[in-house]
Parts: structure tokens; sequence; C-alpha cells
């Protein structure tokens, strides 16, 4: 059994991007990306009642992409963070507004949304994934097999500062 988990939260709402050149997303629902991304630092960081997020910084946050390759996208504020591809904001670009994403290229029409990480919510999502996971294989009952082992990779952006690996 494979399980992974993202050690986000999203944030804000979800936007489309309307406007986008490889990297560069200039424009999510008509307006410049930049301005998005501060409404939306702005909010989660003056959140003082949620200590999950209360110490994060400006890079603590990523872009969350979903493509619409199946035409289901409702609800798309509601759904978990693994319904998103997350991806490092590598740059700015002030004059235009864009923001810089690595990855694969994003296109028109692809929907984002902002995701925060921290220690707090990696545990969370660890320890959730993880019983979600003993829970399942109590169902199989005997077609679960043995538990061997495990393996942990971490992404080198959030491993020693969100699991202390």
């Amino acid at each position: 059994q494979v399980v992974v988990t993202q050690g986000c939260r999203p944030v804000g709402s979800t936007f489309r991007v309307t406007s986008v050149d490889g990297p560069a997303v200039h424009e999510l629902d008509c307006e410049r990306a930049l301005d998005k991304l501060k409404e939306i630092m702005d909010q989660v960081m003056s959140d003082g009642e949620n200590p999950e997020i209360r110490n994060v910084q400006s890079d603590d946050f990523l872009g969350g992409i979903h493509k619409d390759e199946h035409g289901i996208v409702e609800n798309l504020n509601e759904r978990p963070p693994d319904d998103f591809i997350l991806r490092q904001m590598t740059g700015f670009r002030p004059r235009s507004g864009s923001i810089l994403v690595c990855g694969p290229q994003i296109q028109e029409g692809d929907y984002f949304r902002f995701h925060v990480q921290s220690k707090e919510i990696a545990m969370q999502d660890w320890k959730k994934t993880l019983e979600r996971a003993g829970t399942e294989r109590l169902f199989l009952g005997e077609k679960a097999g043995k538990a061997l082992g495990a393996l942990q990779i971490s992404c080198m952006g959030r491993g020693q500062s969100l699991f202390g690996a």
C-alpha cells in the first residue's frame, strides 16, 4: 500500500489561470497573479488565531495546479490538497505582477490555489494519512498482507524544516 502526504494546507480561493507564458503566471481570474498572492499572504499572516500557520514565512507558500482533465471542477475550494499538484514559486516579476512557478508548463484554463506549509500542518497530514491507511487495512482483513516496512522520501524543500529529519 502506498500513501502520500503533501504536508500543506490550501489557503484562500481557487483561481482560474487566465494568462500564462511558460513558467510565468501573469493573471489569475483576470487579475495580476502577484496581487492575488499578496492578498492571500496578508490574510494568512494576519490570522493569529490559527496556531498551525501562526509562524509561516513568505517562502512557506506554494502554488497548487489542478488540470481540468475530466471536466469535474465543482467544489474546488473544498477539495483536499492532494487534488492539486504542488509546485515551488521560484520568483516574481513585480512590474508585470507575474509569479514564476517551477515544473511542467501551466496552461490557461488550469486552476490555481495557494497552499501553505508548516511543521504543524505536515505532522497533522502525516498522522491523518497513516491513520487512514491503518483503517483501510482493517477492512481488508487477510487481503491486507503483512506490513514489511516503510519508506519516507522527503522533498528537499520540506524535509528538515517540517519533519526535523
